[in-house]
């Protein structure tokens, strides 16, 4: 009765839904009246629904289909909970969990805006396109008979604290920006553009995008921990799917902070915000429509992909059509002259290079599927792409994001700015002269250079503005996390050492000054794997520094095997080791690396993601 209770609440959604939509044809008093009790009912429905689902997980009730599929008896209970979303079906429940969940919040936090009701209109549409492609095409709740007495398990990489937090943290990035979207297409309907709607604009713009930045960065560091090959971004196309709203928003956030101080690029701010959201659709239609193969993706279902790629065209068309017509007659506060020495024409220039990056993202993404369609086989995009077009916007983005600060919003003039330019100068050639006591490659060097001058000088101005009292947290750690990115990912792509050996118990083999030791294996048996640990003594220049254990597991119900890496923390980096093939008298095949800077890379995401939440917070002066 569980499920079929979950089914209910499903069903009740879109009647809901449509009641909301003719509620705001009502005068704004009475359409809220009536859309805030209707939202919040479909925010419980949805909540009732996907914990309806966890429940048959929780129990292991096997007559429901997905659970049979996705679960075990002998399943860690953490991961039969986390296996209600590691799955097509219950990750698009979640998926329709957080839109009606962002509605609701909406109302709480927005709710006395004059597009309120408009806006809560358009989000139930969407509520309603979601609702649809799960009941017709997903539905979480199906029941087989008879039921099996196990479950089949879950795909083996997907049990790991790393997936089971990376979905939800995603997901409310994702779908975060159909607030965005939903905003931009009421402030066209309305034909108006005030202060208030550029407020509540920034500010879901902010949270939305600092949840896809955890997002990311959990899924990277899933990656590096779980898949055995030693790094942490494959520009795999489901990680683009999720890099391209994350590089268009954060040109979307300066747009707004331009738009917000010296209202300037407003149509251009909608068509981002229209687009930040058709990005994340399309995401997850590379993920849930099986026209790709990834460790990321679950569905395999055409039907699901015709669905998904017809609502993604229905939001785009509606989308770009009503910015077409509507864009030249919005009205709003009046800009600001231009001024081309002013922090506006670097924020043209910073949007431009991200545009220009997430264009490059998209089409190295579906350029293979594009060429598939048409019938030419064997078309790939990988890193040689990606890099040789990342690495020069980088090393422009860089320095571009030392000097904005430092130039006014209005008018500047050069005889002004020549002492703090002279001084950030300095400060860029003292940041080549550490880089070049790490590193003599030219490419690291650049990189590391530019992230270190880049750290110094978001610290020097964070000084500075503290004195005048004009400090600004959100842009210290917004850049500061570019910094450490910039730094880390040099460190571990350009700077790593890597080995592949096959060893026997007692022997060694010896990487750059660490050594590693095979001493012994054991074989021991987990809640629903059995495994085999090989114990590794590590050394460096023949000082003992640590062991490093990494395992082969067989998972029992799926006959999977997988490798688990096992790191080690040491001079700014990590050192890694994975096994391969085993062997019956313990040889076995290994890969060791050292990672320079990898901790870089996650405090980068941490500290950019805390810089938009704190951005988020912030009042609108």
């Amino acid at each position: 009765m569980i499920a079929e209770f979950g089914l209910l609440c499903l069903c009740l959604l879109p009647p809901l839904a449509l009641l909301s939509l003719l509620a705001a044809r009502l005068e704004n008093t009475r359409a809220l009246a009536l859309q805030a009790p209707l939202q919040h009912a479909m925010f419980m429905l949805s909540v009732l629904a996907f914990f309806s689902l966890m429940a048959c997980y929780i129990r292991s009730d096997f007559s429901v289909a997905v659970v049979a599929q996705n679960s075990t008896l002998a399943k860690p209970m953490l991961y039969k909970i986390t296996g209600t979303w590691g799955n097509h079906e219950g990750s698009m429940l979640l998926w329709l969990l957080v839109l009606t969940g962002y509605g609701a919040a909406f109302l709480w936090r927005d709710r006395n805006l004059s597009i309120t009701p408009t806006l809560i209109a358009i989000q139930n549409l969407l509520v309603l396109g979601i609702t649809g492609f799960v009941l017709l095409t997903s539905n979480p709740f199906l029941r087989i008979y008879p039921a099996p007495a196990d479950g089949s398990g879950m795909n083996p990489v997907l049990q790991d604290i790393g997936l089971a937090i990376h979905p939800p943290t995603l997901y409310l990035g994702y779908v975060g920006y159909s607030l965005v979207y939903s905003l931009s297409i009421a402030a066209l309907l309305q034909g108006r553009l005030d202060k208030a709607h550029i407020a509540a604009l920034r500010r879901w713009a902010l949270i939305a995008w600092s949840w896809l930045t955890l997002g990311i960065g959990l899924g990277a560091w899933w990656a590096y921990r779980e898949l055995g090959w030693g790094g942490w971004w494959f520009w795999d196309p489901v990680e683009n799917a999720s890099l391209m709203p994350w590089l268009l928003g954060v040109a979307l956030l300066h747009s707004l902070k331009a738009l917000e101080k010296r209202k300037q690029f407003p149509r251009a701010a909608l068509w981002m915000g229209i687009s930040c959201f058709i990005l994340s659709v399309l995401g997850t239609f590379l993920v849930r429509s099986g026209v790709l193969t990834s460790v990321h993706s679950f569905a395999l279902d055409p039907e699901r992909g015709l669905y998904i790629i017809g609502y993604l065209s229905l939001l785009a068309i509606g989308g770009y059509s009503l910015w077409g017509m509507k864009n030249v007659s919005l009205t709003g506060p009046a800009p600001a002259p231009w001024q081309w020495l002013s922090r506006d024409t670097t924020m043209l220039v910073q949007n431009l290079l991200l545009i220009t990056a997430c264009a490059t993202v998209t089409l190295g993404t579906l350029y293979p599927l594009i060429m598939q369609a048409l019938g030419t086989a064997g078309i790939t995009v990988g890193h040689p792409y990606f890099n040789s077009i990342f690495l020069p916007l980088s090393l422009i983005a860089g320095p571009l994001a030392v000097i904005a600060p430092l130039i006014a919003w209005r008018e500047d003039k050069l005889p002004r700015l020549k002492k703090d330019l002279l001084r950030h100068l300095a400060l860029g050639i003292a940041a080549l002269g550490i880089a070049l006591l790490i590193t003599q490659d030219m490419a690291a060097l650049l990189l590391i250079g530019t992230g270190i001058w880049l750290l110094l000088a978001s610290i020097a101005y964070g000084m500075k503005s503290r004195k005048q009292g004009t400090f600004s947290w959100p842009l210290l750690l917004g850049h500061a996390g570019f910094a450490c990115l910039l730094i880390g990912v040099a460190g571990t792509t350009l700077l790593r050492h890597e080995g592949e050996y096959m060893l026997k118990p007692g022997q060694s083999a010896i990487m750059g000054p660490y050594r590693f030791t095979y001493r012994q294996y054991d074989s021991r048996d987990g809640q629903d794997y059995r495994e085999m640990a090989m114990h590794l003594s590590v050394s460096k220049n023949d000082n003992p520094i640590g062991e490093l254990v990494p395992t082969k597991r067989l998972y029992t119900i799926q006959g999977m095997p997988t490798s688990e890496s096992a790191t080690m923390f040491n001079s700014m980096g990590d050192l890694y080791a994975a096994v391969g093939d085993v062997h019956e008298n313990g040889e076995a095949g290994f890969r060791f690396y050292y990672k320079p800077g990898i901790q870089l890379v996650w405090l980068g995401f941490v500290l950019m993601a805390a810089g938009g939440i704190t951005a988020a917070r912030r009042k609108q002066k």
